[in-house]
């Protein structure tokens, strides 16, 4: 004991912990104050925690809770920490008011005290409520509804307060502009032939699984082309190419972006459609957009044609002679090292979806055997982290230059099943999708593959 009187910080806590003279009529209602301390502490250790996995947009809120709580370690439990918790604190703090009210804390003396409580019960209010819309579900989107309709009860001034709302909204998409900037520089006359600017507000909103699953399709059947002009300049235009028969996936993508223009090429030996998107959409729009989702191309030849492409945009470069050479071009995102660290991004299962349509095949081999498979030129790391998505030893085999990627098994099959009906992911579209469910209806109609677990829709 003797250290605690003569240290003095040790004294300091002995002061107010130990030998502190407490009044005889104390009890233990006076716990409620360290209580709500504890579930403040608990709240704000939570809420940090799921706000690193938190999306914090109208798209993805909703899907980031889902995130977290079907894939995140032990987020079901932080998350449920954190909501019960929120319970607890209100039911501790009308029990402090209660105690309060019963022993006359809000009497002469004591109004400054009591005043800065109440001010501080108005602000855990207004905090549970922001905390409530968060997961922007039904129940949020109707509470919040709701609550700010009250406020059009205040006589007078109620209703336009209500309606000053549109200022927030206003402020969000001058925000929105702040989050798209354009890249590098483009002409007013370029401006002038696309009405994108007045609709960047649009593309926040764009799900990021569509976008991971349109990065991997352009992996697989796409391409940046940088070409030289007739006086020498530059042109740049992404472009998408697929069998004529696909037409309806660029029809989908086009509806969603509302970028590029549509060809359609029938009198080739290989009739095919392409969808077109010119420079300054790609300035504008699309690779803001995936920079800001943090998405990007994973095969070497695009990741390679994306680099090349924003170095021209940065660098404001218009003669197509003063292109930088390749060991010179900036990476604005470099590939993975190891398979393993594919596996790790956060939009590479529905980049696979995406890759899929382009690069995949569901088929039946003639020995009767589901096949799925995924082809094209080397990339190791790339085809070495599938099998890691789909959790197979199946060796990846190389055929001229062309790795290759298959799985027939029934453990393996029911894996591939799994990923494209039940994880959630982007669906599968346009012919592939065809072939998709062509191929589940002769899965279940064979012996081997009968008793898989197939999603409801399935023929």
């Amino acid at each position: 004991m003797r250290i605690l009187k003569h240290n003095s910080l040790l004294k300091l806590v002995n002061s107010y912990l130990i030998d502190a003279p407490q009044p005889t009529n104390i009890s233990y209602n006076w716990n409620f104050g360290s209580l709500l301390l504890l579930c403040l502490v608990i709240q704000i250790i939570t809420g940090v925690t799921l706000a690193m996995h938190y999306n914090p947009s109208v798209a993805e809120a909703f899907n980031s809770i889902e995130h977290i709580m079907r894939d995140v370690n032990n987020g079901w439990l932080v998350r449920y920490l954190h909501s019960n918790t929120a319970s607890a604190f209100f039911f501790l703090v009308y029990l402090h008011i209660g105690r309060g009210i019963y022993y006359g804390s809000y009497k002469s003396s004591r109004f400054t005290t009591w005043d800065i409580g109440v001010v501080i019960l108005i602000l855990i209010v207004g905090t549970a409520f922001l905390g409530y819309v968060l997961p922007y579900g039904q129940m949020s989107l109707w509470g919040a509804t709701v609550i700010t309709n009250l406020i059009s009860a205040i006589p007078w001034i109620g209703q336009d307060i209500v309606e000053s709302i549109k200022i927030i909204i206003l402020g969000n998409v001058i925000l929105l502009y702040i989050i798209l900037p354009t890249i590098g520089n483009i002409h007013k006359n370029a401006l002038k032939k696309i009405n994108k600017i007045s609709d960047k507000k649009e593309y926040i909103s764009i799900p990021k699984s569509f976008l991971a699953f349109l990065v991997g399709l352009i992996d697989g059947d796409g391409y940046i082309q940088v070409t030289k002009t007739t006086k020498g300049f530059i042109t740049i235009k992404l472009i998408i190419s697929l069998h004529i028969n696909d037409l309806s996936t660029l029809e989908y993508i086009k509806s969603i972006l509302k970028l590029g223009r549509l060809n359609v090429y029938k009198n080739l030996r290989s009739p095919t459609c392409k969808l077109i998107i010119n420079r300054t959409e790609l300035q504008e729009v699309l690779f803001p957009l995936l920079i800001y989702n943090n998405i990007f191309f994973l095969t070497e030849t695009r990741i390679n044609q994306f680099n090349l492409a924003m170095n021209i945009f940065q660098d404001d470069i218009k003669i197509y002679e003063n292109i930088p050479l390749k060991e010179t071009t900036k990476e604005i995102f470099k590939l993975p090292k190891d398979a393993y660290n594919y596996t790790k991004l956060h939009f590479f299962k529905n980049w696979i979806v995406g890759f899929t349509c382009s690069e995949g095949s569901f088929f039946i081999k003639s020995n009767n055997d589901g096949c799925f498979q995924l082809k094209q030129r080397m990339h190791t790391n790339l085809f070495e982290a599938f099998k890691l998505v789909f959790n197979t030893n199946r060796k990846v085999t190389t055929i001229n230059n062309y790795n290759q990627f298959s799985v027939s098994s029934k453990s393996d099959i029911q894996t591939v099943i799994n990923f494209f009906s039940f994880e959630g992911l982007h669906p599968i579209v346009g012919l592939k999708h065809t072939q998709y469910i062509k191929w589940l209806s002769n899965l279940q109609n064979s012996t081997r593959y009968s008793k898989l677990h197939y999603p409801k829709w399935a023929p």
